[in-house]
């Protein structure tokens, strides 16, 4: 399961730009686990994650980190209306887009 997710990243000088992509990795046997969890334009506060190199044959950025989301410690909730955590929609893109030439 792929997930991207736009994001806020601050430079040294504060500014802000748009538009990066997470990868968030989920191994095969933990699908279950977070494929009906997960859902588009809703906000979710994830907690207890593991973050990794990107490598292998198969990346779904060019970025040199993947987030992982592991089995017992992963901890997913959706974020409340109130949240003081700036809310943004996921976009979750099939594999076969991915896998486009051009997309970035």
């Amino acid at each position: 399961m792929a997930g991207t997710h736009k994001i806020t990243e601050r430079s040294a000088r504060g500014s802000a730009s748009f538009g990066e992509k997470i990868h968030v990795s989920v191994k095969k046997d933990l699908m279950s686990r977070f494929v009906n969890l997960l859902r588009d334009n809703i906000s979710y506060q994830i907690r207890y994650f593991s973050v990794g190199f990107n490598v292998g044959n198969f990346k779904i950025t060019h970025y040199e980190y993947v987030t992982n989301l592991n089995q017992y410690s992963t901890d997913v909730h959706i974020l409340l209306e109130s949240s003081s955590i700036s809310r943004y929609g996921f976009n979750f893109v099939i594999f076969d887009i991915l896998n486009a030439l051009g997309f970035d």
